[in-house]
């Protein structure tokens, strides 16, 4: 066997301080790890167990057998028991089954976190593992450009998620780097066959010559998340001491008359996303730039969205816009 000249512990005491530190310790947490068998959740599995050895926290694993792939589903499922048994690693298996449907993909992934929010709800302290890296970053900044979605899902991918219980340990690697550690250091792990089903759009960016050109995208990347920043801050201070309940929010047209229409509908948007976030799944953002020639439509309500019975209106007086739930 030929010898590795990988020094993982290095590594993944690298990993350790970019992810941990005083206001975020490891001690006394509970870590769940979803792990698909892959290189990238592999790899991280083989970070916990190494922190395990100097530090107190709970490590436990989940994986979802979405029957998908006939014998190669099981046999992913069989190699992650086989892995959480080999370093007494508890592991939850979580079986989903899907009929024909036209976006499964993303039925999958919202039926995984579904299952992932209800564990962490039982939990405290409490947080979700998941194993993405800079090069899924990528692939999602090139897939939200291809939709035309220039808006906070294309920046790139916070390491800690505070509010969601997240944490991605790996945002920093890019894939060739974690394939080789692993390679080197005689780990296995389980390639996904459909991974290289280029009739899905993330796996078409994933092969294509245009991520020969990825330390470009990901400057490109880092400064639409700069100015992204920039402008949630600006945000933050026009709604300086101001209330905002989840019932009701009023502002002063004078507040905002001086903005452009793109820059209003993109303020409103953040308001509605981050304080009536219930309404936002059955919200068309197309409508709240229509909010804002509401003269032309003769109405002092404008109905963004219908939800469970309720409306979300905007109304125009004289000098406010008002948003609130009726």
């Amino acid at each position: 066997m030929e010898e590795s000249h990988i020094d993982l512990s290095k590594i993944f005491n690298q990993l350790k301080d970019e992810t941990f530190s005083k206001a975020f310790p490891i001690d006394g947490k509970v870590f769940l790890l979803s792990l698909s068998g892959g290189a990238d959740s592999v790899f991280l599995f083989h970070f916990l167990c190494f922190l395990k050895e100097n530090h107190d926290f709970t490590f436990e694993a989940i994986h979802f057998n979405h029957n998908l792939r006939d014998k190669e589903s099981d046999q992913d499922e069989a190699f992650c028991r086989k892995l959480c048994n080999d370093f007494f690693v508890p592991l939850y298996v979580k079986h989903f089954t899907f009929d024909k449907i036209k976006n499964l993909q993303d039925s999958a992934r919202k039926a995984r976190y579904k299952s992932l929010k209800k564990y962490l709800s039982q939990k405290e302290n409490a947080f979700l593992l998941t194993a993405h890296h800079l090069d899924d970053s990528l692939e999602s900044f090139l897939i939200g450009l291809h939709q035309g979605r220039l808006d906070s899902r294309i920046l790139s991918l916070n390491k800690l998620q505070l509010s969601h219980k997240i944490l991605r340990p790996l945002v920093s690697l890019k894939k060739e780097m974690i394939v080789s550690y692993l390679n080197e250091s005689n780990l296995i792990y389980r390639t996904d066959s459909s991974n290289l089903d280029i009739k899905y759009l993330r796996n078409f960016y994933r092969e294509s010559s245009i991520m020969k050109y990825s330390d470009d995208l990901f400057k490109i990347q880092n400064y639409l998340t700069e100015v992204e920043e920039s402008k949630k801050n600006l945000f933050l201070a026009m709604l300086s001491g101001k209330t905002i309940n989840d019932s009701n929010f009023k502002i002063k047209k004078e507040d905002i008359k001086s903005y452009s229409i793109t820059f209003k509908k993109e303020f409103f948007y953040y308001i509605i996303q981050k304080n009536f976030v219930k309404f936002m799944a059955k919200l068309d953002v197309k409508r709240i730039e229509q909010l804002f020639n509401i003269n032309r439509f003769g109405k002092k309500t404008f109905i963004l969205s219908k939800y469970e019975n309720k409306k979300l209106c905007v109304i125009e007086y004289s000098k406010k816009y008002e948003i609130l739930v009726d």
